[in-house]
Order: C-alpha cells, then sequence, then structure tokens
C-alpha cells in the first residue's frame, strides 16, 4: 500500500474516530428537554466538574489555582494552568466553560490522530495502517470481564488509550500528541536536531510540563533509554567518547524537553511542599495500579500479541521499533514501582502495545495473507467491543437522564442566583453531589465535593451527609470558616430530610430546592 493511500484512509478513519468522541455530546445536550440541562461529561464526570471548576476561576481572570472544593480558602499558586488558561479563552471569546472545554477537547483530539499516525508511519512504515487503526479504536476484554461482575480498567483509566483520552477531557489527548510528537523521526539518525528545533523541543518540554507533568517525566525517561541504548552500539563500533555522548538524536531531544520542563517540575514541587493545603491535598491524591489480572485484562488481546512482537522485533535488530520496546518495558516497569502514583505512568500505554501487535502481524508469512488478514480481523474485533460498551452505556445515561450526567432546571436555575447574587469567597454547605457541582457552575466553595481536591475528604464527606441525615447538627461540622448557606434540593433530599434552626432564613427557592442563607 502506498503512503498517499495510507493517508487517505487514515484520514477516514480519524473523521469516524472524532465523530464517535464527538456525537453522544451533542446527544446528550439536546436530550434534556426542558426539565434537564446536561452536565458536560459522560464520563468520569467527578473529574470532569473539577476541571470546570477550575476554567471557572481561569474565567474569573485569575492565574493562581485555589483548591475550590476545600472550605478554607488557601494560598494561590501556578497549578493546573491549561484549564485556567482555558478559563480566560472562554471569558475572552464569550464562550460557556463546557463548550470550550469541548472545543479544546475536539482540538486536541485532532493533534494526536496526526501525530500518531506520523509516529506509526515513522516506525512501522507498511505496518503502520493496522497499527493506527488499533491504537484509535481498540481497548481491552473489559466488555469480556463484565460478563463476570468485573470492571476493568480499560473502562476508566483514560489516559492510558487514544480513544477514550479524547472521549474525557482535552489535557490527555494533548499531553500524548506532544509526546508523540518528541518521539516521531527519532531512530538512528544523528545530530539532525539544530538550535532551532532544539528551541521547538524545549518550548514543548515547557508546555507539557504545564499540562500533564508526568508526561514529561515519561517522555525523558524514554528517550533516556534509548540514548543509552544507541550509546551501547556506538560504544561497540569504537566511536569516540563526544560522538556517543552527543551524537545521538535521542539524548539531544531529552536536553532539550528537559531544560523546558524541569523548572515547571521544581515548581509543582515547591508549591506543593510549601503549601500546607496543597501538601494535604497531594497526600490523599494517590493513583496506584490495577491488580495484575486487570492490567492484563485491560489491555489484552494487544499485549500478548504484542509480546510476541516484541520478541521478534528484539531479534531484528530494527532501531525503528526501539522506541516501542522501550516503552512497552518501561511502561511495565513504571507500574511495578512502589509509589503511590504508579498509574500515572500508564499514560498512552496503548499505543506501543498497538504498534508491536501489528508489527507482529506483519511478521506472518507473505504466503499466509489469509491467515494475516484472518488474525488482524480478529485482534480488532476482539479489540473494540469495549469502548462500543462505554458508548452505549452514556446512550442508556442520556435516554434515563441520569443524575451522574444531567442537572435538573431547577438546579441550573439555582446555581444562576447563587453566582449573581452571593459573595465570590462564600462559603455552601451541600451534599456530596451537589458539592461537586457549585465550583464548577458557581465558582463558590464547599465543605466537600471532591475526593482528592477536599481536604480531608472522607471525614468531611462523612460529615455533610451526617447533617443531611439528621445524625449531626450543623454546628458540629468541624471547620474554620462560618458556613453562609446551604443548599437543599433533589441531591439533598435523597439523603434525608432537613429540620432548618431559627438561623436559617429562606433567601432563594423554588419547588423541590431552596438556598437558606445562614444568619450571623
Amino acid at each position: 500500500m502506498t503512503g498517499s493511500s495510507r493517508i487517505k484512509q487514515a484520514f477516514l478513519l480519524a473523521v469516524i474516530f472524532l465523530l464517535l468522541v464527538c456525537l453522544p455530546y451533542l446527544y446528550a445536550a439536546a436530550a434534556g428537554g426542558v426539565d434537564f440541562v446536561f452536565g458536560g461529561f459522560l464520563l468520569n464526570p467527578i473529574d470532569g466538574n473539577s476541571y470546570l471548576a477550575k476554567m471557572y476561576q481561569g474565567w474569573r481572570g485569575e492565574w493562581q489555582f485555589q483548591l475550590p472544593y476545600t472550605a478554607e480558602q488557601g494560598e494561590g499558586a501556578y497549578l493546573f494552568i491549561f484549564y485556567l488558561f482555558l478559563g480566560h479563552v472562554a471569558r475572552n471569546l464569550g464562550l460557556s466553560l463546557p463548550v470550550t472545554f469541548h472545543l479544546a477537547r475536539l482540538l486536541a483530539a485532532g493533534l494526536l490522530l496526526i501525530s500518531l499516525f506520523r509516529f506509526f508511519e515513522d516506525s512501522l512504515g507498511q505496518s503502520s495502517k493496522l497499527a493506527f487503526l488499533l491504537a484509535i479504536f481498540g481497548s481491552g476484554l473489559g466488555w469480556l470481564a463484565t460478563l463476570f461482575g468485573l470492571f476493568t480498567a480499560d473502562f476508566w483509566v483514560a489516559e492510558a488509550y487514544p480513544f477514550l483520552s479524547a472521549y474525557a477531557n482535552p489535557h490527555f489527548p494533548l499531553a500524548l500528541a506532544l509526546m508523540l510528537a518528541a518521539l516521531t523521526r527519532i531512530s538512528n539518525r544523528e545530530c539532525r536536531s539544530g538550535w532551532f528545533q532544539m528551541a521547538l523541543y524545549a518550548i514543548s518540554g515547557f508546555i507539557l510540563a504545564l499540562i500533564l507533568p508526568f508526561g514529561i517525566v515519561l517522555v525523558v525517561l524514554l528517550l533516556l533509554v534509548l540514548w543509552i541504548w544507541r550509546a551501547a552500539d556506538l560504544i561497540g563500533q569504537g566511536e569516540r567518547v563526544s560522538q556517543i555522548i552527543f551524537a545521538p538524536e535521542a539524548v539531544r531531544r531529552g536536553l532539550a524537553l528537559a531544560a523546558g520542563g524541569a523548572p515547571v517540575l521544581l515548581y509543582y514541587l515547591w508549591a506543593v511542599n510549601s503549601n500546607s493545603q496543597l501538601a494535604a491535598w497531594n497526600a490523599q491524591n494517590l493513583t496506584p495500579s490495577p491488580p495484575w489480572w486487570d492490567v492484563l485484562l485491560a489491555f489484552s488481546p494487544a499485549l500478548p500479541v504484542a509480546l510476541l512482537g516484541a520478541w521478534w522485533a528484539w531479534r531484528a535488530s530494527d532501531a525503528s521499533l526501539r522506541v516501542l520496546l522501550v516503552w512497552l518495558i518501561l511502561g511495565l516497569v513504571m507500574l511495578a514501582l512502589p509509589i503511590g502514583l504508579q498509574r500515572r505512568f500508564i499514560l498512552g500505554y496503548f499505543i506501543p502495545l498497538a504498534g508491536l501487535a501489528a508489527y507482529a502481524v506483519s511478521q506472518i508469512k507473505s504466503s499466509q495473507r489469509s491467515w494475516r488478514k484472518l488474525f488482524s480481523a480478529g485482534l480488532i474485533l476482539l479489540s473494540i467491543p469495549t469502548n462500543f460498551v462505554i458508548l452505549l452505556t452514556a446512550l442508556f445515561g442520556i435516554q434515563t437522564h441520569d443524575a451522574q450526567i444531567y442537572l435538573e432546571r431547577a438546579e441550573v436555575q439555582a446555581f444562576d442566583w447563587i453566582r449573581a447574587e452571593t459573595e465570590q469567597d462564600a462559603l455552601i454547605l451541600a451534599a456530596p453531589d451537589t458539592g461537586l457541582l457549585i465550583p464548577a457552575y458557581t465558582g463558590r466553595r464547599v465543605i466537600y465535593g471532591h475526593p482528592f481536591e477536599t481536604v480531608d475528604a472522607e471525614q468531611r464527606k462523612g460529615l455533610v451527609e451526617s447533617v443531611f441525615q439528621g445524625k449531626k447538627d450543623w454546628t458540629q461540622l468541624e471547620i474554620a470558616q462560618p458556613i453562609d448557606y446551604v443548599f437543599y434540593g433533589p441531591r439533598e433530599s435523597e439523603l434525608g430530610s432537613l429540620s432548618t434552626p431559627a438561623e436559617w432564613s429562606i433567601a432563594w427557592e423554588t419547588e423541590g430546592l431552596t438556598i437558606y442563607q445562614v444568619l450571623p
């Protein structure tokens, strides 16, 4: 197959990909009717609303992030700049935060597709078509695991899969696009990057560190291992020391990327450790790896085929396949490290699996082309159902107006009132589910709303639920700030009936929803 025909087919696949990650959201927005409003998220609304809360801070003109889901107002820090930036964009363009979020998501998805195509064309050549197809539509055997009551990582670890990344948010696909750009056209090409290209890589490293700090760490580690491998080759060839150290393209790109990203990472470390509130948030922001059986199911059938392809690639000693080999091995090593952030390094892991699986298929003898086609079809057919299950689950949630996906019209009206009539630093007592929404739609703080971004999350969540269940008095909430308002709507009523003390006066109400002001 010629390069031009591969480009045409890749373009068609890219259009289908973008439609699949776009149309469900458009349908959800149109299906709310008069009683419901689409919240903007079909996958992981907990994190999705936290992105909107960060964007709201940027929309207000801020560049320093503060934990929006913690009652006590802390010191700001230059974290989550990407979403603060999107908030500034939304304000300047006059767009809503959800619309800006999804426009950025689709733009990032397009960049990911371009970078992914170039990456596979460079490393695989003729095998790039199958690799591209498998990478953008494939996933694991989670669909099969659901028959046995299991919920595996391919349903929720979005950063590991191109499709799920583009379906979930803008920063995952954008970070993957930057990583792939840094890893493309690197194999066995000496001293290609001039000063201008080096400057571009340094800027890319800076941007990648701002968007996703773990992305810059992973790509620099990949380049470091590639450099060591290439240096070993040059030592075997008897090259000069300067040629061994500075000539490999991997070390040049790695140094440029590290020069751009290191200042950002050092600032992040300083900011988190010097701010007690951010330190408390970081201490509970743990993302361990899934169990080994979960990883095996979530990345099969591509994983075993990729391991076979890795063996053949190692024996072939093809330099263009080294980045796939290193990524495959490094990913498994990082997953096994005894740290609390293992899962963060699974970023884009399905990409090398798809590439090496496609290479394995290409090694089937040309005299057995029918077997090669049958094997390719089986690999694809077993890999795509999980993503279709995810889409069908979203469709069911849309048709039933699931409360995690939709807001009631009265809730939106209440948020409009809060945004217009309350002080910017007002603290609101609400049920956990409503607490997730209030910072995203009003910018006001809550006692509990997010499992990571609420400091002492488990304790605060239990206290809030106890109040609405009638087990605790609202004055027993252990917070330093006084409560300004109490939100009581459909999500609160599910926890229990609420007694209203004399210190509360009705500030706003509609049928089924009341906002109380707590009098001093």
